[in-house]
């Protein structure tokens, strides 16, 4: 099955805004937890003063899509006059998760990976931005974390508004559910409709070689197969579950897999970006250029299946801990002079929507 280009003339879009950095509007963004640029693509008009992170191969994908400062640093010891003089008037973040999940046994702000969070707080209440947004899974609502940023907020005058979204709300196949606040010094208004993109998993899959590394073994499906959450390769309604950061490392509780009959597939990196709204422009590996690895409309323009290097697991990391960006463009749209609700590319995207929903 050819996958549906989610860019199509709209690439010129996306690299104009954001590789070329023409700014539209007031916002000076800090991009902290950085990652691969999920915020820097999900708002290309914005203005990025810097990217800060501390993996390394996060800068380097980052740096293949957007020409913008993109800094290795630990954030646990950055002072607030150093984050001051970036000049940034909107700061993002998305914390470590670890701390707030099951999985990462929910210690919260006893957890070490949580230093680098209450650093930002002590930077908060010095700087003051006058925005700000957070991205984070579900138990950080009302966790002690949660309390205290809003403590601070609250103290010096923030106007906030916050709320657990899915893409799957946003007719978007994908679930993910994750917590949002964004806070202005300006008056914010209620949560807006969300928009309904009408978008089908099946059109973002590619065909892959029967040789493809992506193909799950006959022995590891018998043993894992009742477990495994799994979307069939022809059904229209199917909707992806939550992509991890240890996808293509953990069979189970990572993600989702494309099931053909009796057989099994992981999604390719790049089926996991078109996922989480990244446009087709979006490079996952050095030297791939747009239409190297998938032609317009998915038309195979290299034997390699999309987005899939050599090693493919570092990649599925940096996605799995990246953003949905149907989702955080519509939070960003609620800030005054903030971006249009919808993702620039949307129009190229596959269904049919009725122009009403808009």
């Amino acid at each position: 099955m050819a996958a549906a280009s989610l860019l199509g003339r709209s690439d010129e879009v996306w690299q104009s805004a954001g590789s070329e950095g023409i700014v539209v509007g007031k916002w000076r963004v800090l991009e902290l937890f950085a990652g691969l640029g999920g915020l820097a693509c999900s708002w290309p008009e914005a203005e990025i003063a810097v990217a800060l992170d501390i993996n390394v191969n996060a800068q380097q994908l980052y740096r293949l899509n957007f020409h913008h400062d993109y800094r290795l640093r630990t954030l646990e010891s950055m002072s607030p006059a150093t984050l001051q003089r970036f000049g940034a008037n909107f700061w993002w973040m998305s914390p470590p998760c670890q701390p707030f999940s099951r999985r990462g046994h929910g210690l919260g702000l006893a957890d070490p990976r949580s230093a680098a969070f209450l650093n930002i707080l002590q930077a908060i209440d010095a700087v003051r931005p006058e925005a700000l947004g957070l991205e984070n899974v579900h138990g950080f609502q009302g966790s002690e974390a949660h309390a205290s940023l809003k403590a601070i907020l609250h103290q010096h005058g923030y106007y906030t508004i916050e709320q657990e979204l899915c893409p799957s709300q946003f007719g978007w196949p994908n679930l993910r559910p994750r917590f949002y606040l964004l806070a202005c010094r300006q008056p914010l208004p209620d949560w807006q409709p969300t928009p309904q993109y009408g978008l089908r998993l099946i059109d973002q899959l590619d065909e892959m070689p029967g040789a493809s590394p992506l193909w799950i073994s006959a022995e590891v499906v018998r043993r894992f197969e009742s477990a495994m959450d799994r979307v069939d390769a022809l059904d229209a309604r199917a909707i992806s579950s939550c992509f991890g950061s240890s996808y293509g490392k953990s069979i189970l509780h990572a993600g989702s897999y494309v099931r053909y009959g009796e057989r099994y597939r992981r999604f390719s990196p790049r089926e996991i970006a078109r996922v989480l709204g990244f446009p087709e422009g979006f490079r996952l590996v050095p030297g791939e250029a747009p239409g190297d690895v998938t032609g317009p409309r998915g038309e195979r323009a290299s034997a390699r299946p999309a987005g899939v290097s050599l090693n493919a697991r570092p990649v599925w990391k940096l996605l799995g801990n990246s953003l949905s960006l149907p989702v955080v463009r519509y939070v960003l749209s609620h800030l005054p002079d903030g971006p249009a609700t919808w993702l620039p590319w949307a129009d190229d995207y596959s269904s049919p929507r009725s122009s009403s929903s808009r």
